[in-house]
């Protein structure tokens, strides 16, 4: 499923420190990566032989890192405004998965910006798995778990959280042995109309949590722990994804994508977890119309 990917770098630090770690990327069935960096083309002109001598150099260190870790690298530097460059070559390269980088709370910190980075993920047609790092004086230290170790899949059982377990049960089929399920029912929707139907929700979704886990068990996961709070979505997963007496390793659930937000929970709740998140965070989009 994920046996190509697209690596977005800003040949900064923290990306080559992120290339350092991709052993739980290489667990999640990748085995070639286009390493990309996008020349603004803001900088372009008389600066674009100066940039290209001076990138390929990182992107050279940043590729044997890669290389080192077993798998096949190839290079790309296009020209352009980098949210698009990304997506261009993705497809043109038939990429299964695009790897991109946060640091610290910020989303995508010195690579993207605002809403460039939301761009990235907005237009994107595959997975994006979001790896973490945070920035210190001296250095940068990237978030580094076995992302096959604990799992936590979010979902409000729409088409497109559909397609997100569809990763989850890859995952689970190349030794992720534990996950754990997750529907928030939405205080701000229930309240105060539909109270009293509560308890008929939580029995309907339970049901359906069940048949997601008998799938997963089937698949040879060991553990398959189902959470079902009542609250606010984004805060709800925001704590589950903190645990500390376990803490996951990686979260996956769906976004609407492919332009503005259409639904409150495949849209800002995942941008939420992305940006807020301890774990990688693995963003499934919408199937093309």
């Amino acid at each position: 499923m994920f046996e190509k990917a697209l690596v977005a770098t800003s040949l900064s630090d923290v990306s080559t420190c992120a290339a350092a770690c991709f052993g739980g990327v290489r667990q999640m069935g990748v085995e070639q990566i286009v390493l990309v960096h996008a020349l603004n083309t803001r900088h372009s002109n008389l600066l674009k032989q100066q940039l290209l001598s001076l990138s390929a150099r990182e992107m050279e260190k940043q590729k044997a890192l890669l290389e080192d870790a077993g798998f096949r690298v190839e290079l790309e530097m296009p020209m352009g405004i980098p949210q698009y460059e990304i997506n261009r070559v993705a497809a043109e390269r038939q990429a299964s998965l695009i790897v991109v980088y946060s640091t610290a709370e910020s989303l995508f910190g010195d690579v993207f910006s605002g809403a460039v980075a939301y761009e990235v993920i907005n237009q994107a047609t595959v997975p994006v798995l979001v790896m973490k790092a945070r920035m210190s004086e001296e250095q940068c230290e990237v978030v580094c778990p076995n992302l096959m170790a604990r799992i936590l899949f979010a979902t409000d059982f729409s088409d497109t959280a559909k397609k997100a377990f569809q990763a989850v049960e890859h995952l689970v089929r190349n030794g992720c042995a534990s996950v754990t399920l997750t529907h928030v029912q939405d205080k701000a929707r229930i309240e105060p109309y539909l109270t009293e139907r509560l308890a008929e929700f939580n029995r309907t979704d339970k049901t359906r949590l069940l048949e997601l886990e008998k799938k997963l068990r089937e698949l040879g996961a060991t553990r398959v722990d189902i959470q079902m709070p009542y609250g606010s979505p984004a805060e709800e997963l925001l704590r589950i994804s903190r645990e500390n007496e376990e803490p996951h390793t990686l979260v996956v659930m769906g976004t609407q994508g492919r332009g503005f937000i259409k639904e409150l929970f495949l849209g800002s709740v995942s941008h939420f977890l992305v940006r807020r998140a301890p774990a990688p965070v693995l963003l499934v989009p919408a199937a093309p119309p």
